[in-house]
């Protein structure tokens, strides 16, 4: 059964930095609202946010990193953010 891995390293801005509005953490997939988001991990460093989610399916990722979330990840970021998306197998419980 695949699952999916998001890893997205952006620079961390606060919310209103530079007249930009959001935060990072707003554009960060959180239980609740991510549908099919398994779990997430944030860790900041150095200026960069780095946060991983695993999530039950490549559907429910994609449709959290929609169209209107990368237009949004532009406006903060410009082309300073990557995202990285992978699928990966996991063993059936005998």
């Amino acid at each position: 059964m695949s699952k999916y891995l998001s890893m997205l390293d952006a620079p961390t801005v606060v919310e209103g930095e530079a007249g930009r509005g959001p935060s990072s953490q707003v554009l960060c997939p959180s239980l609740g609202i991510g549908r099919g988001l398994v779990s997430r991990h944030i860790s900041v460093r150095d200026g960069r946010m780095l946060c991983i989610c695993f999530w039950k399916s490549e559907a429910a990722c994609l449709s959290y990193f929609d169209a209107e979330w990368h237009a949004r990840a532009d406006t903060l970021w410009g082309d300073r953010y990557q995202l990285q998306i992978t699928a990966f197998e996991t063993a059936d419980a005998a």
